[in-house]
């Protein structure tokens, strides 16, 4: 099966503006294998065969979110589907941390809603702010944005919060 290309890198006419560093860390999301989460997420029942690939791309285009935005002022919020595959990937730590080193250059903080919400996280700014940046990156919104957000973000700056 031919590989399609995940849109993550700009056109042709943009690439000088965004930078190699920008574009090299696109291109490494736009490779990694994300297969092995996809049927962990599908095994375990949390996404459904059908759509398993889509989610795969949803979650390499949520990652792609803070490199086209680092310095974003809220916390983005991915979709649940998304979010259920993340947990997986969490869970791979050696390969997550890697990840995370060599696309953001320290740890990426997954923080669950068991902590103090703000007023503009209780009426969904960071959820819709979210889902505006994606639709401004990759166009309109597939099948897993339709659903409800999930119940975890990373955080706008990347800190520990362990």
């Amino acid at each position: 099966m031919e590989r399609k290309p995940l849109q993550l890198l700009p056109q042709d006419a943009n690439r000088n503006e965004w930078g190699a560093d920008k574009l090299e860390k696109l291109q490494y999301i736009e490779d990694f294998d994300f297969s092995d989460y996809r049927e962990r997420a599908i095994h375990d029942g949390e996404v459904k065969e059908l759509i398993g690939h889509l989610v795969e791309i949803e979650l390499k285009r949520f990652f792609a979110l803070k490199v086209l935005f680092p310095n974003h002022a809220y916390p983005m919020v991915p979709p649940l589907f998304v979010d259920l595959m993340w947990h997986h990937f969490i869970l791979d730590t050696a390969n997550y941390r890697k990840f995370c080193h060599d696309i953001f250059g320290e740890y990426l903080d997954h923080r669950p809603d068991k902590r103090e919400v703000t007023i503009a996280e209780i009426a969904g700014e960071p959820w819709a702010r979210t889902k505006q940046l994606r639709i401004n990156a990759f166009g309109a919104l597939t099948k897993p944005w339709e659903r409800t957000r999930g119940v975890c973000n990373y955080a706008g700056d990347i800190e520990n919060t362990h």
